[in-house]
């Protein structure tokens, strides 16, 4: 492909060249190319995102050279700005663009340049002006979009908005014959087998909902189309500061992943394959990149967390020989449990070790992985808790300490939020197995955690 493609400004032919043409008309860069069908993708696009886009593939440009050039994509038509209604102003952007007449042929013509560029009637400005879900959904995925370029090796991934993509465009029809509504998601993102559908959570939608679209996620799984795909549900609670203070914000954001979690039916009645996320937006994008596309990202094979498990377990057992000088035995966890017909309940990776001093003293310490924002590590740490604070008020033998657990993170981001709202019946803490100082968050109240050491 040649480095530029002219729109001739009397014919609106297009030509690739391996130069800029001078002739009246548009000489467009590969990346502004890439940049057109960005907009295209989410129709309308803010002039805060477009500038930023701009700003990636052109560093040492000015606001004032962007927005000339702008002012000339415009003018040729292959842009079309538009104003925004004043119902939408809580967002201090005032103008968006939409691909303009010229630029919809532009990207016809370089989609299949041997057919001839159809002129059905398009009309950008009777493009709508998003509302505040989606424009912060929207912004979430320029987000994402940008940081990847700016990695050393950018992922080869697709995005598209859900109701366009071809999978849920023709399975959610057949899965709501059956029960219910289709389930569309915001975006889709995609590479190789691995589908991420990106939900973006503004806090408005009723608990029940959230139980809908989980149940048409599992039945959308089980269809023919997505058997051999791993499916990735994502909420993005919005980081939205509108009329509260950031301490607050930070609670309603911590209150809301808690009540979307604990939405979610058990994750063993998941079809395989299939995984329901939460976290802020301000998350989102190092969550995607980092836990999710990553080749040794998330869901962890169980393999690696028993291993996981075994490292720090290592590293505790070493600090408490060293300080106390007690006595080291490993045992199956289900051995803990009061009613062994609950042993199928346990995670499926687990360590636990009990330590004994001298004087005969017991502690017993239970170690379960976790991975950031799953709503999976949320329910088997609710079960686990259950089930070992059953057995915790059955000792009464002085001797015997309650048992503690400790949910270890291999990578984290903000563990501040995993369990708000999270009531604990035993002494738990959260661990992140990168850290060189062994400190846990503790969970003192179901609204309060507290950085301990060992």
């Amino acid at each position: 492909m040649k480095p530029f493609l002219f729109v001739d400004a009397n014919t609106n032919n297009f030509v690739w060249s391996d130069a800029v043409i001078n002739k009246k008309g548009v000489c467009l860069e590969n990346h502004e190319i890439e940049i057109l069908k960005m907009v295209h993708l989410h129709k309308i696009i803010s002039v805060s995102l477009l500038n930023e886009m701009y700003l990636h593939y052109r560093p040492n440009a000015n606001k004032k050279s962007i927005s000339n050039r702008l002012a000339k994509l415009v003018e040729r038509k292959v842009l079309y700005l538009k104003k925004h209604a004043s119902a939408f102003n809580r967002i201090s952007y005032s103008y968006f663009y939409v691909i303009g007449e010229v630029g919809m042929q532009l990207l016809k013509y370089i989609n299949d340049p041997l057919q001839p560029v159809r002129t059905k009637t398009y009309e950008p400005n009777k493009v709508r002006i998003p509302n505040l879900h989606n424009y912060y959904a929207m912004e979430s995925i320029q987000s994402l979009y940008i940081q990847n370029l700016k990695r050393e090796s950018p992922y080869p991934f697709a995005i598209k908005r859900g109701a366009a993509h071809e999978l849920f465009g023709i399975q959610t029809k057949l899965v709501s014959k059956q029960k219910g509504s289709p389930i569309v998601p915001d975006y889709v993102i995609s590479l190789n087998d691995k589908i991420i559908c990106f939900e973006s959570d503004m806090g408005t939608e009723r608990i029940q909902q959230i139980k809908q679209k989980e149940e048409m996620y599992c039945r959308l799984k089980q269809t023919e189309a997505f058997q051999n795909k791993r499916v990735y549900v994502v909420y993005s609670v919005v980081d939205e500061k509108r009329n509260v203070e950031a301490g607050d914000n930070n609670l309603l954001k911590a209150r809301r992943i808690h009540s979307l979690k604990a939405a979610h039916s058990p994750a063993t009645n998941w079809p395989e394959s299939l995984e329901f996320f939460v976290v802020t937006s301000n998350e989102l994008v190092e969550f995607i990149l980092e836990f999710l596309l990553s080749p040794n990202g998330y869901p962890i094979p169980i393999p690696l967390k028993r291993a996981s498990l075994g490292e720090i377990g290592r590293k505790l057992t070493g600090n408490y020989q060293r300080l106390n000088g007690w006595q080291v035995d490993e045992l199956e966890t289900g051995e803990l449990l009061i009613d062994k017909r609950n042993t199928p309940l346990l995670p499926q990776a687990t360590k636990t070790v009990r330590y004994r001093t001298l004087r005969g003293t017991v502690k017993t310490m239970v170690y379960v992985p976790g991975e950031f924002g799953s709503v999976r590590t949320y329910q088997e740490t609710q079960t686990l808790s259950k089930l070992l604070t059953e057995t915790n008020n059955t000792l009464f033998m002085q001797e015997y300490l309650p048992i503690e657990m400790v949910v270890g993170y291999l990578r984290t981001i903000d563990l501040t939020k995993e369990y708000f709202g999270f009531t604990p019946t035993l002494p738990i803490r959260l661990v992140n197995y990168e850290d060189e100082e062994l400190r846990g968050l503790e969970l003192i109240s179901a609204f309060k955690k507290e950085w301990k050491g060992w």
